[in-house]
């Protein structure tokens, strides 16, 4: 089932629940590089960080202890991102999503990685009917981000993944600029014209990158920018252009700062179903 008509819209928010989110501030940030809040106080808590070698995927229920509460849609149903505000006390671009993966390694060894995730049945993005692959059924896929939990070394890696078709394949070398504060977060170009990640499989440093990295698939729900310090901002359901949500999204967030601190991120979102 889908929102196909104003009715429906409509119907739907009316309905929408509403996700209160908050995220305390963070100083000592890169600018003009994305900051993830994963590890940042706040509703949702931070979240916590695997050891080099292991991955699992990520839900509402896993792996953080305090996440807005959600309701999944019901039979053929499906959920819609209608409406979003925010505000900041520091100017910068929001990037809302839903984050579906991650694995650890340790960046400061040249070696190839396998990874082992927490749960041997759950090692692809959550299916969701609404992934690159479609399908209520298919594996879900999203976008490969490396996220920093070291300062930067200007060393490079490659990532083996399994596509939105389900093909095994290597990313191009991935080099990230050195110098770049730990909790950076940069996307990763994928191979060919792969528009998605099923699941990593292994990563491959060329050299000392810093320290133990992070390798995230994610999948968008919103950006929006926050032009001045507390002036919030509101997009409506034709600015969101409808994105659906899947079931037990792991909601999370990332900052693009203009200067050297996230500021005091405060904000709902709210979705509808139909």
């Amino acid at each position: 089932m889908a929102l196909t008509t104003m009715d429906q819209i409509g119907a739907a928010m009316d309905t929408a629940q509403r996700i209160q989110f908050f995220k305390d501030p963070v100083t000592g940030v890169t600018a003009g590089v994305w900051r993830s809040l994963w590890d940042v106080a706040g509703r949702p808590s931070a979240g916590g960080f695997l050891s080099a070698g292991n991955a699992r995927q990520c839900s509402a229920v896993f792996p953080i202890s305090v996440q807005p509460y959600f309701g999944n849609p019901s039979g053929s149903r499906a959920s819609y991102a209608l409406g979003l505000s925010i505000t900041c006390d520091q100017p910068g671009t929001v990037l809302v999503y839903d984050r579906l993966l991650e694995a650890a390694f340790n960046g400061s060894s040249a070696t190839l990685q396998t990874f082992t995730y927490a749960d041997p049945t759950k090692i692809n993005a959550r299916p969701a009917g609404v992934g690159i692959t479609g399908g209520s059924t298919a594996p879900g896929a999203g976008d490969l981000w490396l996220e920093a939990r070291a300062t930067t070394a200007a060393q490079g890696c490659v990532v083996n993944y399994v596509s939105e078709n389900g093909i095994a394949v290597t990313t191009p070398t991935f080099t990230p600029p050195a110098g770049l504060a730990s909790g950076s977060m940069l996307p990763i170009q994928l191979f060919g014209q792969d528009r998605g990640v099923r699941t990593i499989t292994s990563v491959q440093p060329a050299a000392n990158m810093g320290g133990t990295m992070n390798l995230v698939v994610l999948r968008r729900i919103a950006q929006v920018e926050i032009s001045a310090a507390n002036i919030g901002r509101s997009h409506n359901v034709f600015d969101l252009r409808m994105p659906r949500i899947a079931d037990d999204p792991c909601l999370a967030f990332a900052f693009l700062p203009a200067g050297t601190s996230t500021g005091r991120l405060v904000g709902s979102l709210d979705v509808g179903q139909g």
